[in-house]
């Protein structure tokens, strides 16, 4: 402040005026020497005018010192800051509140939100009939979007909570939200509404994850994903990340199920429901061998599950399950990352049944089964990553082709007896988070009184963010 560098100067002269007042005072004055007298006059009026000075400075420095106070004073705390006050004065209140150290962390922990969007059309029609039901609602035939949100809070370095909820146009869905312990590496426990750990596809589902928006048919009808149940899991992973496995102790699916006309969706429980009290245990052993080169990678996984589905705990089912990832690149081709993906799963259920349950449920089936192959490869040209500015390393290309089989015993024909489907993909991703994709499947079922082909397009987008 430009007053406060007037003090040191003030005070000097103040002094020495002060001084040599006192100095002439102390002198006899002959009375002929008028001049003296005048000049003394003339030092008394300064050394009256410095002290007015000082006053006046010495008050606007009071006055600006309260200023300053009020203003810290009305300075906002922060919230966490105020959250302690207020813990520490309940814990003040009740000494013997063990929950005031789980509060204390709570509020210091971290918390990220973010989530996935996914929007587009599709369009279904039979081309050898080219019969078109003109009753179908447009806005259902025409269209689907996505949206879900995620969250998640680390108290610390053990403990966390996650979840993901998603809504689309028939319902709003918990995909998981859980309590994480990580006790070790090879030994954590989460508890809550966790994914059934049964097959690649369904663990590690995500929209913008995926190279074509529509789930693969085993995964549609058979494992209805998203498949979330209520329960407790036991996970890990050796140190050196060769095998790591997931063993789950949950609900499971009701009557309604193993349906050879509709797969197991309708056996799916809402998430504070179970139709007995037996639960469903369920698994995956997954393995990841070292090939020694830095441009393939594998992984595979064996899945297990077993549980029983009716209302009097007698009816039991299982399924096994096997899945392959294969990598291949980044290698030079298209561009200087191409690379080559394949993934595989197959799946096998199979069903007690008695008179009641066939008689409810006339379409039970015995066994049913399933799987899938897709072959995608990502690319994109160097020329074209310079040329443009809002291309980044990131920036692929993508071609995929799958192939889909589903059948299930006793019911030649029924919808999901002996059904093939094949599908043609291209995506973009501008960004590692973002993709653009179009696909076209023909779908091979029984309908009516004979097998015909179906054809489905859709056309999506999807993000995280």
């Amino acid at each position: 402040m430009a007053i406060l560098h007037l003090v040191p100067r003030i005070c000097l002269g103040f002094s020495i005026a002060l001084f040599s007042c006192f100095w002439l005072l102390g002198q006899e004055q002959p009375p002929a020497q008028d001049d003296t007298a005048k000049q003394i006059q003339q030092l008394q009026t300064q050394v009256r005018m410095l002290t007015q000075e000082v006053l006046e400075l010495k008050q606007a420095l009071q006055i600006q010192q309260q200023i300053t106070e009020k203003l810290g004073q009305s300075t906002p705390q922060k919230k966490a800051r105020l959250y302690d006050d207020i813990i520490s004065s309940l814990l003040e209140q009740a000494p013997e509140n063990q929950l005031a150290t789980f509060y204390r962390e709570l509020i210091h922990s971290h918390v990220w939100l973010g989530g996935y969007i996914e929007a587009g059309w599709g369009h279904w029609e039979d081309l050898d009939s080219q019969e078109v039901d003109e009753s179908d609602d447009p806005e259902k035939a025409w269209k689907f979007t996505k949206f879900g949100l995620r969250f998640r809070s680390a108290w610390n370095d053990a403990i966390s909570i996650h979840a993901d909820v998603y809504l689309n146009p028939d319902e709003v869905q918990i995909s998981y939200a859980y309590l994480l312990w990580a006790l070790h590496p090879f030994i954590n426990v989460k508890t809550g509404v966790l994914r059934v750990p049964f097959g690649r596809y369904n663990t590690l589902y995500a929209p913008p994850s995926m190279a074509l928006a529509h789930a693969p048919s085993t995964h549609e009808y058979l494992i209805p994903t998203i498949w979330s149940e209520p329960g407790i899991a036991l996970f890990g992973q050796s140190a050196n990340s060769l095998l790591s496995y997931e063993i789950m102790f949950s609900n499971g699916l009701s009557q309604g199920g193993f349906s050879a006309m509709e797969g197991n969706r309708d056996a799916l429980q809402e998430w504070y429901q179970a139709n007995n009290s037996d639960p469903q245990w369920s698994g995956r052993l997954g393995f990841a061998p070292r090939l020694g080169i830095d441009v393939l990678a594998l992984y595979t996984g064996i899945s297990g599950l077993i549980g029983q589905y009716d209302d009097h705990s007698t009816l039991q089912y299982h399924a096994l399950g096997y899945d392959l990832f294969l990598r291949i690149g980044p290698f030079t081709a298209i561009g200087d990352h191409d690379r080559f993906e394949f993934t595989t799963e197959y799946v096998y259920f199979a069903a007690e049944r008695n008179a009641q349950i066939k008689e409810k449920y006339p379409y039970t089936a015995s066994a049913m089964y399933g799987y899938y192959i897709q072959f995608d490869y990502f690319f994109f040209p160097e020329s074209w990553r310079q040329a443009v500015s809002y291309f980044t390393p990131d920036t692929t290309l993508g071609l995929s082709f799958r192939s889909e089989y589903i059948n299930v015993h006793g019911f030649a024909r029924a919808s999901l007896s002996d059904q093939t489907q094949y599908t043609l993909g291209f995506h973009f991703r501008p960004i590692e988070t973002t993709i653009f994709r179009i696909e076209y499947t023909w779908i091979h079922a029984f309908q009516d009184t004979q097998r015909e082909w179906d054809h489905r397009i859709l056309a999506s987008f999807a993000t995280f963010f």
